[in-house]
């Protein structure tokens, strides 16, 4: 009897531990839907009064809606650029990596336009994603989506926080 509760108490250790792991398989093709949250900095060419180019970077961290989610909990870093004309913007363009849990990463392009100094976390921007790449297990993941853009109140001079509301699909191959 006491060999039979330890082989019970073992048996669920491991389905504890391991069970999310191995049911935790992404498909591959399907939706996602999630919030990544990022801050960064940026640089700026002001042009007289009305218009600035910025380039910006910015690390963050992203959150699907289950661990099978494309995104689930991946890191991400991006670098891009916008030109806006008394403050609006239609051409913020560029590039993102997000690094999953296990390292693959996934690469994403991105363009939106909207405008610039919104903090009270409404909508500053929309726009569309796609998805042109990625690494291990998701190398030749293609995919595209939207995107909603919302700004938040910066935590330091020179920094900007905002977070996105995501959707789409994708595809590996």
């Amino acid at each position: 009897m006491k060999g039979f509760i330890i082989a019970l108490f073992v048996g669920c250790v491991i389905a504890i531990a391991f069970g999310p792991v191995a049911n935790a398989q992404m498909a591959k093709e399907g939706t996602y839907a999630g919030m990544v949250f990022f801050s960064g900095t940026f640089k700026t060419i002001a042009m007289e009064k009305e218009r600035v180019q910025m380039s910006y970077e910015v690390t963050g961290i992203s959150r699907g809606q289950d661990e099978k989610s494309l995104f689930y909990n991946a890191t991400i870093h991006c670098l891009g650029s916008l030109h806006a004309i008394k403050g609006a913007y239609d051409n913020d363009c560029g590039f993102c990596a997000y690094t999953k849990p296990d390292g693959d990463q996934i690469f994403v392009t991105y363009e939106a336009k909207g405008k610039l100094g919104v903090s009270d976390g409404s909508v500053s921007a929309n726009g569309t994603a796609k998805i042109v790449g990625g690494t291990g297990k998701l190398a030749g993941i293609q995919g595209s989506g939207e995107l909603e853009r919302h700004g938040l109140r910066a935590t330091a001079p020179g920094v900007f926080n905002s977070f996105n509301i995501t959707q789409g699909s994708y595809k590996i191959p």
